[in-house]
């Protein structure tokens, strides 16, 4: 029997000799942030119109129109799919320069109402001459 418990009390302890370092390790206070993990949509796949907060099903839009001159003008139609109902939303023009990098870095938001199955045209300038790409952000009106 004493033999037993010395076999029980040795593997205890190298039990516990290879626990001690993970317990410790667990007393660590001191921890990197997460990291960000990388975007698997590249964005050249970001969608240019973006109905945001399960908008999509409200609204429907058609072919943009994108000035040829310098700066950029873009008019987007937006139609409401409701009937009977107004859909209030806010949107928002970003404009890129040639690198990808947005020219206008807060644009505000503008509000619009519209009709049940009427359509509207929502226009973004862009400020720079330098501007060759554009986002339209949708979302309901707050």
């Amino acid at each position: 029997m004493n033999r037993n418990r010395r076999s029980s009390l040795r593997s205890l302890a190298h039990a516990m000799l290879i626990l001690a370092p993970l317990a410790l390790g667990a007393c660590d206070t001191v921890k990197a942030p997460g990291a960000a993990r990388p975007d698997p949509l590249p964005s050249a796949a970001y969608p240019q119109i973006v109905a945001a907060e399960g908008l999509s099903g409200f609204i429907a839009y058609d072919a943009p129109k994108v000035s040829a001159t310098k700066p950029m003008e873009v008019t987007v139609p937006v139609r409401a799919l409701t009937d009977n109902q107004d859909v209030n939303i806010q949107y928002r023009f970003s404009f890129f320069d040639q690198a990808g990098v947005p020219l206008n870095e807060n644009p505000d938001w503008r509000f619009i109402k519209l009709p049940s199955r009427n359509q509207r045209f929502l226009s973004g300038f862009a400020r720079e001459q330098s501007a060759v790409d554009w986002r339209l952000e949708i979302r309901p009106a707050k």
